[in-house]
């Protein structure tokens, strides 16, 4: 009888494991659905629109001005867009890179300790 309620107690900590995991990714759902949301519903002044003199002027502009400024902002967008992908890439390749002499000199030796069960 007793096995027996140990069994279900293993059964109700797996579930109880499966549910928190659950639960948990529910949560980060509903909390990016939230953060989705509150983009969307935002004012169109949050949207670069806000200033007023520069949409009167992009507004007074011809279409050839309209397309310049398109342009501009392409340009302008790229390059800081390249150099961080350049970042990020010499970053991954060498995330590795570690000269492991001059880094085991300044270990202290205070900080390891033996197994005091000593079974390895």
């Amino acid at each position: 009888m007793c096995g027996s309620w140990g069994a279900s107690g293993v059964i109700f900590a797996s579930w109880q494991s499966t549910m928190r995991t659950a639960l948990e990714s529910m949560w980060k759902a509903v909390k990016c659905g939230l953060a989705i949301a509150a983009v969307i519903a935002a004012p169109s002044a949050l949207h670069a629109q806000g200033c007023a003199m520069c949409y009167q002027s992009a507004a007074a502009a011809g279409p050839r001005t309209a397309e310049a400024l398109r342009h501009g902002i392409l340009i302008m967008l790229f390059p800081p867009l390249f150099i961080f992908a350049g970042i990020i890439v010499m970053a991954h390749r060498r995330r590795n890179d570690v000269d492991d002499s001059a880094s085991s000199e300044f270990q202290d030796e205070s900080l390891f300790f033996d197994d005091p069960s000593d079974n390895s």
